[in-house]
Order: structure tokens, then C-alpha cells, then sequence
């Protein structure tokens, strides 16, 4: 089946509104939560938050949003031996999120991909975060095909969150 292309670019101020939506859409579908203003405080202002050492990137069908991404600078915790909490070196994949109904067309793989290289322009980076937690069972799978490696696994210990955090080995990331 054929489908349109989709166009990646950074996020405009136009695209927030429709940003907001998706992001609490795939949170809702994916993770089964409802808005905490504790854990979705980026949510609230994108256009600030996504700007200067941030970004957040769009995919849009047409004038439709169908897909985002982000980097955030700073890891939100430390994992001894990988990352420092708040470190200026360690980017953090944030946001990222596609509509049901256009999953499986690469989407998510090219945002991903467009993060990474954004990564690799950055001079100051030197690791690339992320976590998910594997109550979205196509989560954990995507990642590992991306080259994301395991870092700390918290499902053992946190039945709750069921965390798991990845690191993109240095080599992917730097331009050297």
C-alpha cells in the first residue's frame, strides 16, 4: 500500500497546538497514563522548552502532524558509570511519538535518525540518552533495533514503571 511521504523539520510555533495533542494522545494509547503536570511539564511549553540547545523535530504528512522527537540537553537522573543527572554533555531523546494510524512507514526510525545526527553536529555532546518504560510493548523492541543499548533495566525492581534506560554508544554519535 502507498502512502504519502513525510517531511521532518524542526518544530514551528504554528505546530504546537497539534504537538501537544499528539504527545498526550501517545502517552494516553501507548502508556495507559493521563496528563501529570509533574511528568509533562515540557508538554506544556514546547515552544519554550524545544528551543536555543533543545529541539524538538515534527513529521507531517501535508499540513498534518503525524509524528515527533526531541533532545533535550541533560540526563533527568544519574546511572553510575554512564551518565551524571543534568550533565551539559548527555543529550536526552525525548518525546517521541507517532500516530497509530501511520506507525510501521519509518516514521519513528527517521526522526530517531535525524536525532542522531543532530547528536554528531553538536560539539559539546558527547552521550545520548533515552528511557522508556515497556508498558508499550513496541517500545523496547524499537529501540533495541536501533542501536539504543541497554544501560539499566528497573523492571526487576519497579513494577510499577518498568523503566528501561539506553545509551547510543559514543562512536554513533561522534563526528570523529
Amino acid at each position: 500500500m502507498s502512502h504519502p511521504e513525510f517531511v521532518i523539520s524542526p518544530m514551528e510555533p504554528s505546530d504546537v497546538p497539534a504537538l501537544q495533542a499528539l504527545i498526550m494522545r501517545g502517552i494516553e494509547e501507548d502508556f495507559g497514563w493521563s496528563y501529570n503536570p509533574d511528568w509533562h511539564w515540557d508538554v506544556d511549553h514546547l515552544a519554550t522548552v524545544y528551543t536555543g540547545t533543545n529541539m524538538l523535530l515534527v513529521a507531517k504528512v501535508g499540513d498534518q502532524v503525524v509524528g515527533c522527537g526531541g533532545i533535550r540537553m541533560g540526563a533527568p537522573l544519574t546511572i553510575d558509570g554512564y551518565v551524571e543527572k543534568d550533565d551539559p554533555e548527555v543529550a536526552q531523546i525525548t518525546r517521541l511519538s507517532v500516530l497509530k494510524e501511520w506507525r510501521r512507514h519509518g516514521i519513528a526510525r527517521a526522526i530517531v535518525q535525524e536525532l542522531i545526527e543532530w547528536a554528531k553536529a553538536a560539539p559539546s555532546v558527547t552521550h545520548l540518552y533515552l528511557h522508556t518504560h515497556d508498558t508499550h510493548d513496541a517500545a523496547i523492541p524499537f529501540w533495541e533495533s536501533t542501536g539504543a543499548r541497554v544501560i539499566k533495566d528497573d523492571r526487576p525492581h519497579d513494577p510499577v514503571w518498568r523503566t528501561v534506560h539506553y545509551l547510543f554508544d559514543p562512536e554513533l554519535i561522534t563526528s570523529q
